[in-house]
């Protein structure tokens, strides 16, 4: 059933923020915040014209543009052409897909969620931005998909439960790769004093 792996992951990460990391960490708050109105407002949508958008995907809209307000001018011009890249990439997958299904090797869920975050590691330097370029891309990109399909009377809904979905798999497998990251800088600085405690035995 849609939506059930996006609440379930939201969940775990719902718990692990609030049992399991430092309340010191700044991005604690916001991101609980974040988690639990999406999960509150992703059961609401609403129509405009043909189009129609869940509430999710103008809440994520809303948020990044609260946060990019503090970059400077060039840093929100390659930001946003950034997310347009992500966009274009999310919608043609998505079409491709859809229009001619043959080409997919794997699940599209994990080949899409695996290209994107290979794409967004290529367009954004910094983890918080790269995470937040990789949702607001998705975003925009399943608009540009139901506005597209719109146009050749096939109703499609941006931001639905399977959209919420894939999202949660893209940032998920985000995350893992963060955690590896972090797990693999803490266990070389504890190797490192290990090797050259044995290289002066050696001397």
């Amino acid at each position: 059933m849609d939506g059930l792996f996006f609440y379930w992951l939201a969940w775990i990460a719902v718990v692990v923020l609030l049992f399991f990391v430092s309340e010191r960490w700044k991005y604690r708050f916001p991101m609980l915040i974040h988690l639990l109105m999406i999960m509150i407002i992703a059961s609401y949508q609403v129509n405009v014209d043909a189009l129609s958008f869940n509430f999710s995907v103008i809440y994520i809209f809303i948020a990044i543009c609260v946060y990019i307000r503090r970059m400077r001018l060039m840093q929100i011009f390659g930001f946003v052409i950034s997310i347009f890249t992500v966009a274009m990439a999310y919608c043609c997958f998505q079409l491709y897909s859809m229009l001619d299904p043959v080409w997919l090797l794997f699940d599209k869920s994990w080949m899409m969620a695996i290209l994107l975050n290979y794409l967004c590691v290529l367009l954004f330097s910094a983890k918080g931005i790269r995470l937040g370029g990789l949702i607001g891309g998705m975003a925009l990109g399943d608009c540009m998909t139901s506005f597209l399909l719109s146009r050749l009377a096939m109703p499609y809904a941006a931001g639905s439960f399977s959209w919420l979905d894939d999202a949660a798999l893209a940032l998920g497998v985000a995350a893992t790769g963060i955690l590896a990251g972090y797990a693999s800088r803490m266990l070389q600085t504890q190797t490192n004093p290990l090797q050259k405690e044995r290289q002066r035995s050696y001397e």
